[in-house]
């Protein structure tokens, strides 16, 4: 099995690391990349006859980021800021996917403990994930 290809940040992740960087998505835009990582989910699951995906995240390139009024404090403003680092984006596709997310790096505002606005997009990918199973 061959990687998919990831998201490259050069601002969240070490300069000497650049050169290893060769399997990544092209381009910056936040929300495409989210889209793309959402359909790669989508995608996965039948051609490889899962039930379920897990999502691990095991790149060191997450930094913690404070919780912004505006920027990330509620679900609605999380997503549409995205000026977040990659493991973040990860974490948001695997919610709305309904998929379980596994980090073996920090990514939560505190060890153990998701921010609220995280707890947020949860919930609403719960509710997605609802209707999904209601509507076929």
């Amino acid at each position: 099995m061959a990687p998919l290809p990831s998201i490259y940040y050069p601002d969240c992740i070490a300069a000497n690391q650049e050169a290893r960087a060769d399997n990544v998505l092209p381009g910056a835009d936040k929300e495409a990349h989210l889209e793309y990582i959402c359909d790669d989910i989508q995608r996965f699951k039948p051609e490889n006859s899962l039930g379920c995906v897990v999502v691990f995240w095991t790149a060191n390139t997450g930094h913690y980021s404070d919780i912004v009024p505006g920027v990330n404090d509620t679900a609605d403003n999380l997503v549409a800021a995205i000026e977040v680092s990659p493991s973040t984006l990860f974490v948001v596709a695997s919610i709305l996917e309904g998929e379980p997310f596994v980090a073996l790096v920090a990514t939560t505002s505190s060890p153990g403990r998701p921010s609220s606005s995280l707890r947020r997009v949860q919930e609403q990918g719960d509710q997605q994930e609802q209707r999904r199973r209601r509507h076929g």
